[in-house]
């Protein structure tokens, strides 16, 4: 069961988000159980006629995640990968939890209602070992009319039970509008007994390119609707831990080779994101990765703005800011300060707002 104070943010395992989340100290590591989805880009080969090698790959993230996460709880999701394998017709997160229980990191295998059935016997294999299970479900599943039943077959199928397993609700994309609270509530099976129970939601735009050059505010419409309707709301059977995609959008997709990219910077604030949108990176007459120091210098003015020491992330803008260091970052290294910053700023927020309240 979490505090209503932990946190569950989406990260996809690139390395901008393993540089984030590895920068949390560990007071912050403690308060946080991230959701890792392993992005299927990672695994695509340069060369289309060659195989994808998921097995050199696999190594790297997860000596990522031992790194960031040492033997704290973490979720595992390979729904993405979308029936890749690995050589003999392995799954991939056969080989991944092989490599993490040698290095003691404890982690917990996601899974759904309709994955391939191949992917259901690696996870069971798994959870043989591990005893426990995270079961995604998204706002169609709760729609589902035999939702019970198919939740009930596939526990029974793990030989488990909902107190052994951590039921996480993925709304996706949301807007102004979410649903409510109660309604998820109300769809989802045997809502008292599940080991944990989390919502998690994003709001961030696809990309920035309806926004002009210069500075805007993006609502963060799921941490509004969390704090307004789920933490605020005495009539709720449960409370949902609150969980979001950081500074991402909800629903992934391949970047495309070779965009032209703008020198943009993503900012929480506490209701909004800070977006400076920059030009794009390699537009003709663009001043480039000169933007980078300019944009953060202007956003260390913003109110926005806590200090170099609130965070990693907050101390990278500085520096650049200060030309304490003589680099002008990367987009890669621009999202990976906006994450870091994210995930201790809703950390902060959580602990400032329930502090007092109850477990859920």
């Amino acid at each position: 069961m979490f505090a209503l104070d932990h946190y569950v943010p989406v990260l996809r395992w690139k390395r901008g988000e393993q540089v984030a989340l590895a920068g949390l100290d560990n007071t912050d590591r403690d308060a946080v159980t991230p959701l890792i989805d392993i992005p299927p880009d990672d695994y695509l080969p340069e060369n289309p006629e060659a195989p994808i090698n998921l097995v050199k790959r696999l190594p790297r993230l997860t000596a990522a995640l031992e790194t960031a996460r040492g033997s704290r709880r973490t979720f595992v999701d390979f729904g993405l990968l979308h029936g890749l394998t690995i050589p003999g017709g392995r799954e991939p997160i056969t080989q991944f939890f092989g490599l993490l229980e040698s290095g003691g990191t404890s982690a917990v295998p996601v899974t759904g209602l309709r994955r391939r059935a191949p992917y259901q016997v690696a996870v069971r294999s798994i959870v043989t070992r591990t005893r426990e299970l995270a079961l995604r479900l998204s706002l169609n599943d709760l729609g589902r009319p035999g939702l019970h039943h198919e939740v009930d077959t596939l526990l029974s199928g793990y030989g488990l039970v909902p107190e052994e397993v951590h039921l996480l609700v993925d709304l996706e994309l949301v807007g102004s509008s979410p649903p409510s609270f109660s309604h998820v509530c109300a769809r989802v099976p045997t809502l008292p007994r599940w080991l944990t129970f989390t919502v998690v939601a994003g709001s961030f735009p696809r990309d920035l390119s309806h926004l002009s050059v210069g500075t805007h505010l993006v609502p963060r419409s799921e941490w509004r609707h969390w704090r307004t309707r789920a933490l605020l709301d005495e009539t709720l059977p449960r409370i949902p831990t609150f969980g979001d995609y950081a500074t991402q959008h909800a629903i992934y997709r391949i970047p495309p080779p070779a965009a032209n990219v703008s020198a943009s910077v993503r900012y929480t604030s506490d209701e909004d994101w800070l977006v400076m949108r920059g030009e794009g990176l390699w537009s003709k007459g663009s001043p480039g990765y000169a933007q980078y120091p300019a944009t953060a210098a202007l956003l260390c003015e913003q109110k926005e703005y806590r200090d170099p020491d609130f965070s990693s992330g907050d101390r990278y803008i500085w520096q650049i800011a200060s030309h304490e260091i003589s680099t002008t970052g990367s987009p890669e290294t621009w999202l990976r300060a906006g994450i870091n910053h994210h995930l201790v700023a809703v950390i902060r927020q959580l602990a400032g707002m329930v502090s007092a309240a109850p477990a859920s």
